[in-house]
């Protein structure tokens, strides 16, 4: 299954499985173009519709979004890539 998210344990064991098409708090994050896993049993995803990025929890819940990117830049971000470190969310894009 595509835009499906399993959340494994320490020995790959499923702790979760959610559906990015239709999940618990009746939001739908089609199609994602990037996803990021922070320490803290969160994790962001970029929603290519809205252009935000958005925090989701274990059960698919929103915890959090940005502002859309489409009002705070001139430009449309296509193809990103999202990383986590030092706990900071990065996102790259080709276009700029």
């Amino acid at each position: 299954d595509f835009q499906t998210v399993v959340l494994l344990d320490s020995r790959m064991g499923q702790v979760a499985l959610f559906r990015l098409l239709a999940t618990t708090d009746g939001n739908s994050y089609l199609p994602v173009a990037a996803c990021a896993q922070p320490e803290d049993d969160f994790f962001w995803i970029f929603d290519q519709l809205s252009q935000r990025l958005v925090k989701l929890d274990e059960r698919g819940n929103k915890v959090a979004q940005s502002e859309s990117f489409l009002q705070m830049f001139d430009f449309t971000v296509n193809h990103p890539q999202l990383y986590y470190y030092n706990q900071t969310l990065f996102l790259r894009s080709e276009e700029r």
